[in-house]
């Protein structure tokens, strides 16, 4: 199931693969057009690396929110780019989740047919009230 997001540098949707307790497996199509293509850079045109870390933030909330699950992003523990995410390309995000006393860690892979992106390292807690 595709869902549309208003919010975020991104209009794609995402597409849940696969969706257990301890892992999520999704695709996000990053159109040509995209706005974020504008300014970086004019000439080569890239994903800037803050989207790919939004893209798994967005399929970790995604797949929460079908759970009933209520967390938020508390922190980007770790973020290596790896490779360009070009105008066109599809993501693949592999996520798995490790719950921990200090709120749940997501580990994830975002990357394209030429292979990974980026690995990220996300730490979610608990939304107040």
């Amino acid at each position: 199931m595709t869902r549309q997001r208003a919010a975020g540098p991104l209009r794609a949707g995402i597409v849940l693969v696969t969706d257990s307790a301890s892992q999520v497996h999704a695709t996000m199509p990053v159109a040509a057009d995209e706005l974020v293509f504008l300014g970086h850079y004019k000439d080569f045109p890239i994903l800037p690396g803050v989207c790919l870390v939004d893209c798994a933030q967005r399929v970790a909330l995604e797949s929460l929110a079908r759970k009933e699950i209520k967390l938020r992003l508390a922190e980007v523990c770790s973020a290596r780019f790896l490779a360009p995410v070009f105008p066109g390309d599809e993501l693949t995000v592999l996520l798995d989740w490790d719950a921990g006393a200090a709120g749940r860690v997501a580990r994830a892979e975002v990357s394209t047919a030429r292979g990974a992106a980026a690995r990220l390292k996300l730490r979610f807690e608990e939304v107040d009230g």
